[in-house]
């Protein structure tokens, strides 16, 4: 048996709401990464992504490139954010993670 679900469609809908505080900057803002082989393949996680209310639509300065990571099983590939220019801007936040 398996430990944890992995299918995306059983992913809870939670509502969270983060603020990042960052160093003055001009919002990060890059191309996507253009892979012709694994196009249709973000593509098609996006719109899954999507549907599920995962990810939502947005009209933001901020732009990171995502891409798909391959995996060495037939497995599809990852989806993964580039976030290491946000990371850059970002100011780190002291306050530890509760024990749960």
């Amino acid at each position: 048996s398996q430990l944890f679900d992995n299918s995306r469609r059983n992913i809870s809908n939670i509502v969270v709401e983060n603020v990042f505080n960052t160093v003055p900057h001009t919002p990060p803002s890059f191309r996507p990464h253009r892979n012709p082989h694994h196009r249709e393949e973000t593509q098609r996680l996006i719109e899954e992504f999507l549907e599920a209310g995962i990810i939502q639509e947005s009209n933001s300065p901020y732009a990171t490139p995502a891409f798909i990571v391959p995996r060495k099983d037939n497995r599809p590939g990852r989806l993964v954010v580039d976030y290491r220019a946000l990371n850059k801007i970002t100011v780190p936040d002291a306050s530890p993670l509760p024990h749960t």
